[in-house]
């Protein structure tokens, strides 16, 4: 079976405290249509082709302020996306789930920024106290080529989340003869209103969220920009490093995340 293929046009540009990244995407699918048995059990055709987006384009620019502010750090993130697809790619899981879209039919052009500030301090005894804040807005336009109860038609949708939180760790550093080991633990609480929209905007790049050593502390866990993480959230964790002889390392975490409201 011969793999699917990606063609892409991209124009990057870096600096020390800048990144611009444009990219378009085409993917050509070499296989034939799949079928799927919905949760009434008839059989629905897929056109595999068909529900392939075209991205026209994703750009991304992320930009940190050279002089801080109230002597913390600025940071800008804005992502622009515009795609469109010939047909939905709707899915039928198992009963009791509903039918739910991974790729709606018609175009897409959504444009995401967000302003972030943070602030270390360092406390007696060597803690250290981080407090930050983030204000993120888009506006996403749908066009959708087949209008229904969910999507509705032709719209332009805004959406806002501000939010804000403080960052607690105590690092603390041992030898143990020729080795070094840092280990502490970790606070984080985050404050944010609910979620707006949730489910009814299409779903593009934030289809995952996952729950990881990776993520555990970042302020919003979706893995793109097409949902918003609301709700007030506590995560926790003791962190662990070891250095050893030759640069081996060591690296271990335990933690959780507690959805405290909303």
């Amino acid at each position: 079976l011969a793999a699917d293929l990606t063609s892409t046009a991209y124009l990057t540009g870096r600096s020390e405290r800048n990144f611009f990244d444009m990219r378009g995407y085409h993917f050509l699918v070499q296989r034939e249509n799949t079928q799927e048995i919905d949760a009434q059990g008839f059989v629905q055709l897929h056109d595999d082709q068909a529900e392939q987006a075209v991205v026209h384009p994703v750009v991304d620019h992320n930009y940190i302020l050279d002089d801080p502010f109230f002597g913390g750090e600025v940071r800008f993130d804005s992502n622009f996306t515009s795609l469109s697809r010939d047909e939905s790619d709707v899915r039928h899981p198992a009963a009791p789930f509903p039918e739910f879209y991974a790729g709606v039919s018609g175009q897409q052009t959504r444009a995401s920024s967000r302003a972030s500030w943070q602030r270390r301090f360092i406390v007696p005894g060597g803690q250290l106290l981080t407090p930050f804040g983030y204000m993120q807005a888009d506006a996403s336009y749908i066009s959708p080529d087949e209008p229904n109860e969910w999507l509705g038609s032709p719209d332009l949708v805004p959406r806002a989340m501000p939010a804000g939180g403080l960052e607690y760790e105590w690092p603390i550093l041992a030898t143990l003869g020729s080795t070094v080991h840092t280990f502490g633990p970790r606070a984080q609480l985050i404050l944010r209103p609910d979620e707006q929209r949730a489910g009814d905007l299409p779903n593009e790049d934030a289809q995952s969220l996952v729950f990881d050593d990776t993520n555990l502390f970042e302020w919003d866990k979706f893995s793109g920009y097409d949902r918003q993480e609301g709700g007030t959230r506590a995560n926790l964790g003791l962190l662990h490093q070891g250095l050893f002889p030759g640069g081996m390392t060591v690296d271990a975490l335990l933690g959780q995340s507690y959805q405290l409201a909303g």
